[in-house]
């Protein structure tokens, strides 16, 4: 349901959000005779003691959406804070409105209502079939949901949307838990003897999965050809510093991670030889390069990327700035990085600083590609499968027979690091195997019915 994504991205504009207004948690309502004489109803506030300001879910011409506000009001009367709930009711009003429901769509069978369909939305931001951009953590999902049973059930006592044979959000059961209790520390133990706790469930909750824990090589997200080709072409555009673009492509043309590009040493940059086509490039622990559990290693990257830095390096664009940090470090021996910030007194980069420029870029980009959504660190996973991938092809060996080279270049200590690419690319592999022999099997069927 790619549609999903209108709920939370970054560049669409919902139509309802939250705001923050000052409310009286006891209303009493009056009337008044307005300037054309009518009759209409207001209340005002009676008790400055009594008013607070609550989160509460408007559309974009600023008009308040009921009854989800009038729960979230009498919900503030009990608790210091309801904007957890009320960030839950948002999310099930923006998925009301993307579907084209109503919470009144509920009907004698609940399986068949809005509230187990939302119930299964949750599910798959859990599991991740939406994108990073809608990926809950599974204790969230959970309690969002919970909100929503709560929402339901307030409804029915005030008379809302009376529940009925034939209007069933939920189902609820009653659940016995035996009391536990250690008679050595509790010494009104003999009170408690048989005594149970009992809670009510309701079965929407048995949808969400016990743990949401992930296979490891299923949580990689490198970028397909398509999506680098994306990349590759922002980079390159006159207006995007060099300097940016070249601590980027160290990630995916070279394996190196954010903090090893923050604090890549000079030193480690030099000018190809004539006909090279891929250098080596050291990460030295001794060097001040923050490897890892500071394990050096040396990783290659292509002559063209290695040429390119060695122009940065001697250009008057970095030697303006090291001539800057000289003058307002008072004599202070700066660190020898490749990469060099004005805005600090040593002049180090900030691991945060990257990830700010790689905010920038991404949200850029998704102006015009609004499915693209990737992480620093996809940048590393793109060079380890793009390496095993270009590696196979020109010796057509089976994956694993590059598993201690590829471990090597990316600096990992456990083998099972190393493992989850190569898992990665044979589960990729099946897939497509499947999905070439369900096409063939759908198209032998035509052919048949034919």
């Amino acid at each position: 349901m790619g549609s999903d994504k209108w709920l939370l991205a970054e560049s669409d504009k919902p139509k309802f959000t939250l705001t923050k207004l000052r409310c009286d948690l006891y209303p009493e309502l009056k009337v008044r005779i307005n300037d054309d004489g009518e009759v209409v109803p207001h209340a005002p506030s009676r008790s400055q003691k009594k008013e607070k300001d609550l989160p509460l879910i408007v559309t974009t011409k600023g008009k308040l959406v009921y009854p989800q506000n009038i729960h979230l009001t009498i919900c503030a009367r009990r608790t210091q804070s309801i904007d957890t709930r009320a960030q839950a009711l948002l999310m099930f009003t923006r998925w009301l409105d993307l579907t084209g429901k109503s919470y009144r769509d509920i009907f004698a069978d609940p399986s068949d209502g809005v509230g187990h369909e939302f119930a299964d939305f949750l599910v798959r931001c859990v599991i991740g079939d939406h994108g990073e951009e809608l990926k809950l953590a599974l204790s969230t999902a959970k309690t969002y949901m919970r909100f929503v049973v709560d929402f339901y059930k307030w409804m029915n006592r005030e008379g809302v949307l009376v529940w009925s044979d034939r209007v069933r959000p939920f189902e609820f059961t009653l659940k016995r838990i035996p009391r536990k209790s250690n008679k050595n520390v509790d010494m009104l133990s003999h009170t408690k003897r048989n005594h149970e706790i009992v809670v009510q469930t309701s079965s929407v909750m048995n949808k969400f999965p016990r743990s949401a824990r992930i296979l490891p090589h299923k949580k990689l997200k490198p970028l397909p050809e398509y999506e680098l080709g994306v990349l590759d072409s922002y980079l390159h555009r006159t207006d995007f510093p060099v300097r940016n673009r070249l601590m980027i492509e160290l990630a995916y043309k070279g394996g190196l991670r954010i903090e090893e590009v923050a604090t890549l040493n000079e030193g480690a940059i030099y000018q190809p030889s004539l006909g090279e086509t891929e250098c080596e490039l050291a990460l030295k622990e001794t060097d001040g390069v923050q490897t890892k559990g500071d394990i050096s290693r040396v990783t290659k990257i292509p002559a063209s990327l290695m040429a390119e830095l060695y122009d940065y390096k001697i250009s008057e664009e970095r030697q303006s700035i090291i001539d800057l940090l000289s003058t307002i470090s008072k004599g202070s021996q700066f660190e020898p990085r490749l990469f060099l910030s004005k805005r600090t007194l040593l002049g180090e980069i900030k691991t945060n600083t990257i990830e700010g420029i790689w905010s920038d870029l991404r949200a850029e980009i998704r102006k015009d590609h609004k499915t693209w959504y990737y992480k620093f660190h996809d940048l590393r996973s793109t060079f380890a499968t793009d390496f095993l991938l270009t590696k196979t092809r020109e010796s057509d060996l089976p994956l694993d027979f590059f598993f201690s080279e590829l471990k090597s270049l990316l600096g990992h200590s456990e083998s099972t690091d190393t493992m989850v690419y190569i898992d990665y690319l044979k589960d990729l592999k099946l897939n497509k195997e499947a999905a070439l022999r369900r096409n063939h099997e759908a198209q032998e069927a035509s052919h048949g019915e034919k």
